[in-house]
């Protein structure tokens, strides 16, 4: 068995070096959380958030931190250390990452596979073309590698530059699946913190707009309560000025079978203004009683128009009932004949 010979060309130790770094970058992008246990545990919650910490990132989008941090890192979360657990915590309980962790696993595993594959078939390459210390070149027979050269498919993708560029693509789309992934998590949590941030702000919004519509309607119920009081005061002073009116006019015009209907009238006045009515009711009642006082003025006025013979009569002799014209005239025909008897 002859000795291989050390890697000392610099392309192999690039390569080895690349190699490692992005085994390395795969392994801590799966794993974002690791510095969690340097920082105190928040008190978090996704209707009451720390204004200091959205203050904190508002200055950081401002441009309060490096211009170039994030070309050098894209991969900088810009949720704040101190909620950074809390944020992806409920962002795990989403549909979105369910399976996740079998997921980037299992992509993870393919990317190192096909990594390792394209790494020994560079492996097998240089070991191929080397030289043994009698000057003869490397024989795959006569090592423990023989049975890369006693397979089709190990031929192919061992032995072959193209079988090994293949497996370093494989390898590469695996470890982006398994980076996609991890970014759609990340993406996923700003944006409930954006979410947070955005109702932050629209409740501050609320807050200060508040006080201003308190203000605003209180002043504007002040107006209409001093509105009505000074109407309520108007329709008391009417109705102490225009209730007499209309009782002396039927007290002057009509007969004494009237008196009867007024005296009712008014004792329901009297019994409805004793009792406690509040301000509508007030309005009410004041309303009511100007349709009431205004038929009586119209049939008044009917009365004694019916009487200096401008209009046909359609009331009854007291002028307060409206009968209708045949049997208004049958009633003064029945007036008239029998006043001759009377005498």
């Amino acid at each position: 068995m002859c000795r291989n010979k050390p890697y000392t060309k610099p392309c192999h130790l690039l390569f080895l070096g690349l190699t490692v770094t992005c085994l390395f970058h795969s392994v801590d992008s799966f794993l974002p959380l690791k510095n969690y246990h340097h920082h105190t545990p928040a008190t978090f919650g996704l209707e009451k958030p720390s204004v200091t910490l959205f203050e904190q990132q508002k200055n950081d989008n401002d441009g309060g931190g490096n211009p170039l941090k994030a070309l050098f890192n894209p991969y900088e979360s810009k949720i704040p250390k101190e909620i950074e657990r809390e944020i992806y915590e409920a962002e795990g309980n989403t549909a979105a990452a369910q399976d996740r962790t079998t997921r980037v696993g299992f992509y993870t595993l393919l990317a190192v596979l096909g990594v390792g594959m394209a790494f020994f078939n560079f492996f097998i390459s240089q070991l191929r073309v080397s030289e043994t210390p009698d000057g003869s070149l490397f024989d795959l027979a006569d090592s423990s590698f023989a049975w890369v050269d006693g397979n089709f498919l190990t031929q192919f993708f061992f032995m072959n530059k193209i079988g090994g560029g293949l497996c370093l693509l494989f390898g590469a789309g695996a470890g982006l699946l398994a980076e996609a992934e991890l970014d759609t998590r990340r993406i996923n949590a700003e944006k409930i913190y954006d979410e947070l941030v955005r109702r932050r702000e629209k409740k501050e919004q609320k807050a200060a707009a508040a006080p201003s519509k308190k203000k605003k309607k209180k002043r504007k119920s002040t107006k209409e309560s001093k509105r009505l009081n000074a109407l309520v005061e108007v329709m008391e002073e009417s109705d102490a000025s225009t209730t007499p009116e209309p009782v002396q006019a039927e007290a002057e015009v009509a007969p004494k079978n009237s008196s009867a209907e007024l005296e009712t009238t008014e004792s329901t006045d009297a019994s409805g203004d004793t009792k406690d009515e509040g301000l509508f009711e007030k309005v009410k009642g004041f309303y009511e009683r100007a349709d009431t006082m205004a038929a009586s003025q119209a049939l008044l006025l009917n009365k004694k128009l019916e009487d200096a013979g401008v209009l046909d009569k359609i009331t009854d002799e007291t002028g307060l009932k409206v009968v209708g014209k045949e049997q208004a005239a049958a009633a003064a025909a029945k007036e008239e004949s029998s006043k001759p008897t009377e005498k």
